[in-house]
């Protein structure tokens, strides 16, 4: 995703606050709201291909078997993902069928959430995710903010989609998804008067890591020790464990930077300084490659 699309969807992301929340909402609890449903409609479109597949697996361990509790093994295979829904609900099902009668569509809603995978189910929890979708039913609202979500305007998916101008939307990689939910905080934090740049993850610190990865190397330094092994990561291509929601809205979810830009760490704060404010990223693209040398440099002579 190029930075032009990137800045178009945080964008459009943001504006769903204004449009839909102005009234029901003050403007710092915004974030309540808008982060989390980012979240689940990432997660609803990594499942939407494979929702006939799942619910296929349903019928067969209920009826052809007999099961009285799912076996979790086989509808991961089905999901191609280590997390699952078994509702034949998805959120543009969801929109598709709804009438103005708000119980009905919050009762659809409880469904579709507690069709879930126990461990998104946590993170559904953790966010009190259904109590907000409540609020927002009873203020009718809730409705006009799924169909921003599912607007064909917005692409949250993995793949590139047409929009309905037939220009093309590009598909979000998780790294890009790491992006744009960095930017969103940055943007809640700003818009609240707090602290913004304690919690980014540069961008040449996650281009470190994918290098190391690939050549079987440890990107953090061994003379400061690893994070805790429990340090939980969002990744929906791993699983998603459940972090808490004070760290996912300080950015953690994303990665947390320590210092000098040779750790990487998930999900957990670490006692180490972390830079405070952050370059554009036009310029962190030119100060990467400058960035790595320095890094590789620094390996090479410990």
């Amino acid at each position: 995703m190029n930075q032009t699309s990137h800045s178009s969807l945080v964008s459009f992301i943001w504006r769903i606050a204004d449009d839909c929340l102005r009234d029901v909402y003050v403007r710092g609890k915004y974030r309540d709201v808008i982060l989390p449903m980012v979240v689940l409609r990432r997660l609803d479109t990594l499942l939407e291909p494979t929702k006939d597949a799942v619910l296929e697996e349903v019928r067969y361990q209920k009826e052809d078997i007999g099961a009285t509790e799912l076996d979790d093994e086989p509808l991961k295979d089905a999901s191609g993902y280590v997390f699952f829904n078994t509702s034949h609900w998805t959120l543009k099902k969801l929109y598709n069928t709804a009438t103005n009668n708000q119980q009905i569509l919050l009762a659809n809603i409880e469904d579709y959430l507690d069709g879930f995978s126990d461990n998104v189910k946590e993170i559904i929890g953790r966010f009190n995710l259904f109590e907000q979708m409540s609020h927002m039913a009873e203020k009718q609202v809730l409705l006009d903010v799924i169909e921003k979500f599912v607007s064909p305007w917005v692409n949250l998916t993995p793949n590139d989609i047409e929009d309905p101008e037939g220009n093309t939307l590009p598909g979000l990689s998780n790294l890009g998804m790491g992006y744009v939910f960095e930017e969103l905080i940055r943007k809640f934090n700003e818009e609240n008067n707090e602290e913004a740049g304690e919690h980014f993850t540069p961008r040449e610190v996650i281009h470190r890591a994918e290098d190391d990865a690939a050549q079987g190397r440890s990107s953090l330094h061994p003379a400061r020790g690893d994070p805790p092994h429990d340090a939980p990561a969002f990744r929906p291509d791993k699983g998603p464990s459940a972090p808490d929601p004070d760290d996912l809205r300080s950015g953690l979810w994303v990665g947390r930077h320590a210092d000098r830009g040779s750790e990487l760490y998930h999900g957990r704060r670490w006692p180490f300084p972390c830079p405070r404010g952050r370059l554009p990223l036009w310029q962190r693209d030119q100060r990467r490659n400058l960035r790595d040398l320095q890094i590789r440099h620094d390996d090479q002579g410990q």
